[in-house]
């Protein structure tokens, strides 16, 4: 079944949905980085829970849309060092994937290889 592709993606503060920003765009059928969404907005929100009182930061999800932005990127592996993260990986092979995958700190669940029992 092949993947459908949505209009757009949004980075947004969990806790505050006005505080939203769009960080893809689908155009032709190829989802299009918006890096401004992250290197400007996007690092803000980083900064904001990094900097809080708040114990966990969620993320849902991180792929290949943020390859490109190195400020938010810094500002993800800050998160890593000062907060603990529940942390959702789209399924694909590139370096920033993997990166955080081979982090000493990640206890790693494939929930499509999850097995209870």
């Amino acid at each position: 079944m092949k993947e459908k592709i949505p209009k757009k993606v949004v980075l947004a503060d969990i806790l505050n949905q006005d505080n939203q920003t769009i960080i893809g765009y689908n155009v032709k059928n190829q989802m299009q980085v918006v890096l401004s969404g992250f290197e400007n907005h996007g690092v803000t929100i980083l900064n904001k829970y990094v900097n809080s009182e708040k114990t966990f930061i969620v993320f849902d999800e991180v792929g290949f849309l943020e390859l490109e932005a190195i400020k938010y990127q810094k500002a993800l592996f800050n998160c890593f060092k000062k907060k603990r993260l529940i942390v959702v990986l789209r399924k694909e092979n590139n370096f920033l994937i993997n990166k955080i995958k081979s982090m000493d700190s990640i206890f790693f669940v494939d929930l499509d290889n999850f097995i209870s029992r």
